[in-house]
């Protein structure tokens, strides 16, 4: 569909656009006089041998009659018999002839001559104010526009020291900035909706005309909002009232992701009053999806595999005494084993922290195949020591929790105890890990990242396939997540 453009490029400065306007304004004002000038003159153009042509037709009529009238014409020349009369009328209308045509001529020099000079003449006298008008108008424009971009910025500062930023909850986009704001008439976006010289207050959309606020406080909080650069929905119904943070829930293929974060969801909504977290679904759509995707967890039935997710998981609520939007990322674990897939990662810069879930069967010593030992564990790792690279030297101050799942497994509490009885010791998830041969992965994070810790959690809570028909019910779930946003207190 194309789009009506009311607007220049955006892309030009505050200054180039106020003079530009300026320019517009003028040259829109002598546009006007050039285009009725041009206007008329086609007009006398196209009419002026017809108005010659009226006035000869109105003298040849009134000399004919004149000269016709056999009383008037008797007492004109004296002449009293009826020849004379005749030659003398045959005269007059010769004469008529004559003289209506030099009447024409003349009638239609004069216009030519001093129709344009009068009409210019009053044109600049019209146009001189109009001119005016318009510089005062811009002039009046600027005045209070000042204040506007005051009270715009300043709204924008505070946003970003909440850390409001309007992030793309798609993974494969990591930007932070301005959305566009949708259309309620025509549901297209449009970009830029804030005070300038093409309106203060409103800005046409930019396909059907219909007017958009340009202020929050005015209207434009309760339009919708996109991404500004993917033009992705922002999702939540909070987007962009309140901070926003984001962790990441990564590991291997078959290491718990989707049921670490549907279990972990399915406690926070059940234990609203939980202490340091209280949270809730912020996405209506989203909420119906979580319904559909935890039922079988309620049944007893594990969550399938991560399929192709490209949106965040939103909650809102408080964390500790702060109100937050929580973005839940979960990555499929063979997003990380191919370079290709990289580029669905632009997300990690933005990251608060990550939780990177263990399986513990990925390891020789609990019968993996020796080609695969701890090789997922280490790609994975690889990829969230990369995020530290795009933060130049130094280690990274982001939050890594390194969670041993399924920890209902024997042979795990043959390592490192019954997480029922309590929170593991962290130390001893670590040298659990060690002791599994994935050392030099626990050696890389720790080199790249200062905060990390160890945790161990069952997202099911028991073994897949007994107790069949009970719903499951996780251990150990929010002990990581709680540790990760305890970093970072707004």
């Amino acid at each position: 569909m194309l789009q009506r453009t009311n607007h220049p490029p955006y892309r030009q400065t505050f200054v180039a656009r106020a003079i530009g306007l300026a320019a517009i304004r003028v040259v829109r004002a002598f546009k006007g006089i050039s285009v009725c000038g041009a206007m008329v003159g086609g007009w006398i153009e196209k009419y002026v041998g017809k108005i010659g042509i009226v006035f000869a037709l109105s003298v040849f009529v009134v000399l004919v009659y004149f000269f016709v009238c056999a009383d008037r014409l008797g007492r004109v020349s004296g002449a009293e018999n009826l020849p004379s009369k005749c030659v003398l009328a045959a005269i007059g209308i010769i004469a008529s002839g004559v003289v209506s045509f030099v009447v024409m001529l003349v009638v239609d020099a004069l216009i030519r001559m001093l129709a344009m000079p009068v009409l210019f003449t009053v044109l600049l006298v019209v146009a001189i104010p109009y001119f005016i008008w318009e510089v005062l108008l811009v002039i009046a424009k600027l005045l209070v526009l000042i204040p506007l971009i005051c009270l715009f910025l300043g709204t924008r500062l505070r946003q970003l020291w909440r850390s409001i930023f309007f992030t793309c909850p798609s993974r494969e986009c990591h930007y932070r900035g301005l959305p566009r704001f949708v259309c309620p008439a025509c549901g297209i976006s449009n970009p830029n909706l804030w005070p300038n010289l093409y309106g203060l207050f409103r800005h046409e959309c930019l396909n059907c005309g219909h007017f958009l606020a340009t202020l929050d406080f005015i209207g434009r909080r309760k339009l919708p909002r996109r991404c500004g650069r993917c033009d992705l929905p922002l999702l939540g119904k909070h987007a962009g009232r309140v901070p926003e943070r984001l962790v990441a829930i990564m590991g291997g293929p078959g290491s718990g992701k989707t049921n670490y974060l549907l279990m972990t969801a399915e406690e926070l909504l059940r234990d609203r009053d939980n202490g340091h977290l209280r949270l809730q679904i912020d996405d209506p759509t989203q909420e119906s999806d979580f319904d559909r995707a935890v039922e079988p967890l309620r049944r007893g039935v594990p969550a399938p595999k991560t399929a192709e997710v490209k949106l965040a998981f939103l909650l809102y609520g408080k964390v500790g005494e702060s109100m937050c939007q929580l973005y839940l990322y979960d990555a499929p674990g063979e997003e990380f084993s191919s370079v290709t897939s990289m580029t669905k990662q632009q997300y990690f810069p933005l990251l608060e922290g990550v939780i990177l879930l263990v399986d513990p069967q990925t390891f020789e010593s609990n019968g993996a195949d020796s080609v695969e030992t701890c090789l997922s564990l280490q790609i994975v790792v690889n990829a969230v020591a990369g995020m530290a690279a795009v933060e130049g030297n130094g280690a990274s101050k982001k939050r890594v929790a390194v969670v041993i799942s399924k920890a209902d497994l024997d042979e795990v509490k043959a390592a490192i105890g019954n997480i029922r009885s309590g929170p593991i010791d962290p130390a001893v998830c670590r040298g659990a890990i060690v002791k599994w041969g994935g050392q030099n992965a626990l050696r890389a994070l720790e080199q790249r990242f200062k905060s990390v810790r160890y945790f161990a959690c069952s997202p099911l809570g028991r073994a897949v396939g007994s107790e069949d028909g009970q719903p499951f019910c996780g251990t150990g779930l929010l002990d990581p997540l709680e540790w990760v946003l305890s970093g970072n207190q707004n």
